[in-house]
């Protein structure tokens, strides 16, 4: 891979094109043409979730993929990737995203274009490791990723979203080979989950009783759901400990992950020395966020390396 002079890592942009434009141009990407690029040769790199919420989906799409051909920009996939990708291809479950799939039915008029992304997005990386840093949309789980590798050697196919179709069509959902990459791409594109105790549920943006949450997979110490929940500051947790400990892996690389839809309390801040999080809820109606890698940077990861623009 050729020395570029840094990364900027954008959070989930969930079809807001604009506003993605707008970060495009506070971080010096120009347009040419129409694609974007930076004149230095930085390389944008994105942590997935373009599609659903948004009112520019399919330009958000368009855009990015313009990026990743012209080598100007890399993407990895999303869990709504992975649910587009499940009900499109009428396979597999869609891990409860179903009803927030508007990119079939209100974002993609003509079946055409629809094919067209589709098959790019069945290319996108299920991760990145880019050298000095590593991209995932949601977990960096190393036995997950081997997971997914062993799936490719047995399929002779490459670590993207459309080994999951592959994977299911050869062998079947019920298959040991298709519970595998299941249970190893939900661990990477989703993230470890924790059943909060019976007495506690709330609501979620689309009014659905939450009884499963985030955790901070990364985080070796937490005993509590009050430590563990990745969560929004102004719910409260118990103080009670864990029925089970979430901790997975702690990244010594830089690692930086989307997904989460952090709260926007004006504190754009690492999560961790390793590990960032650039997904600050642009899908809902929060700012689009992201991180500022310098080639030859080193930890900790900088507060003030974090670039924000508002709608």
């Amino acid at each position: 891979m050729d020395q570029k002079p840094g990364f900027d890592i954008i959070g989930d942009v969930h079809g807001h094109a604009a506003l993605l434009e707008k970060l495009l141009r506070k971080l010096g990407y120009v347009k040419y043409g129409k694609t974007w690029g930076h004149p230095d040769g930085r390389i944008a790199v994105f942590t997935g979730d373009l599609i659903n919420r948004g009112p520019e989906q399919v330009e958000t799409v368009k855009l990015v993929r313009r990026m990743v051909r012209h080598e100007t920009a890399y993407c990895v996939a999303g869990n709504h990737e992975y649910a587009a990708l499940c009900r499109f291809c009428g396979i597999g479950h869609v891990h409860g995203t179903d009803s927030r799939i508007t990119f079939f039915d209100s974002a993609v008029k003509d079946p055409k274009t629809l094919q067209k992304l589709m098959k790019w997005i069945r290319t996108l990386p299920l991760w990145l490791n880019l050298g000095e840093i590593r991209v995932v949309h949601a977990c960096w789980d190393p036995d997950a990723i081997q997971s997914i590798l062993d799936a490719c050697v047995r399929e002779g196919a490459l670590p993207t979203l459309g080994l999951y179709e592959d994977v299911l069509r050869s062998s079947g959902e019920e298959s040991d080979a298709g519970q595998s990459l299941i249970a190893a791409l939900d661990q990477t594109l989703k993230g470890p989950e924790v059943w909060l105790p019976k007495t506690l549920s709330y609501k979620n943006a689309e009014g659905k009783a939450v009884t499963r949450v985030r955790v901070k997979w990364w985080d070796r110490g937490i005993t509590t759901y009050e430590a563990a929940v990745i969560s929004d500051p102004s719910r409260s947790f118990p103080l009670e400990d864990l029925r089970e400990n979430p901790f997975v892996f702690k990244p010594t690389v830089p690692t930086f992950i989307g997904h989460y839809s952090l709260s926007d309390t004006g504190n754009f801040a690492p999560l961790d020395t390793a590990v960032a999080c650039v997904d600050y809820g642009a899908g809902k109606g929060g700012p689009l966020t992201a991180y500022r890698w310098n080639r030859g940077d080193r930890l900790p990861l900088d507060k003030k390396r974090f670039t924000v623009v508002y709608p």
